[in-house]
């Protein structure tokens, strides 16, 4: 319902920000990478490792129109490579993590052929996933550069919390 309706709205604008086509001025610089209505590329990301899962399992839905049950992996397409133009090393992370967990949860929460076909389905999105994160340097970078905010940021509090531990 309306998750997969907001997944729609922030894919086609992600793609229309691929394109060229913004109509707002973001105050952030993430130069190239695509944020959509997020702002953030990172939290786009995120989104889309939510997303990507709901997708999936709304197409096991096989009462649902013929329309809408081809619309899915048009969406699926939408969604993957906007998570490749957020260039989010947080985003490919999650969006592994939630496919996975797909993969191995479906089949066990709903025993059918086509759980079965999705769960294939998420390991093969997986598996896309990995493949087109590990050929892209400057995800290594992102992460690496994450790593390294997130350790400095820890040591500080430390330091923090041991030079004035009651303020």
């Amino acid at each position: 319902g309306w998750i997969t309706a907001a997944a729609w709205l922030a894919g086609l604008y992600g793609l229309l920000q691929h394109l060229g086509f913004d109509p707002f001025i973001w105050k952030g610089d993430f130069q190239e990478h695509v944020s959509s209505t997020f702002g953030n590329p990172d939290f786009f990301g995120a989104f889309l490792a939510l997303c990507l899962p709901i997708a999936l399992t709304r197409w096991l839905d096989c009462e649902r129109d013929w329309f809408l049950r081809l619309a899915d992996p048009a969406l699926w397409a939408l969604l993957g490579m906007n998570l490749l133009w957020t260039g989010s090393a947080e985003g490919f992370a999650a969006c592994l993590i939630a496919t996975l967990a797909t993969a191995l949860l479906l089949p066990l929460l709903l025993a059918s052929r086509g759980s079965l076909k999705a769960s294939l389905l998420a390991v093969g999105m997986a598996l896309c996933i990995a493949g087109a994160s590990s050929k892209n340097a400057s995800l290594e970078q992102r992460l690496a550069y994450s790593f390294e905010l997130t350790r400095q940021a820890w040591t500080e509090t430390v330091l923090m919390i041991k030079e004035r531990p009651w303020i």
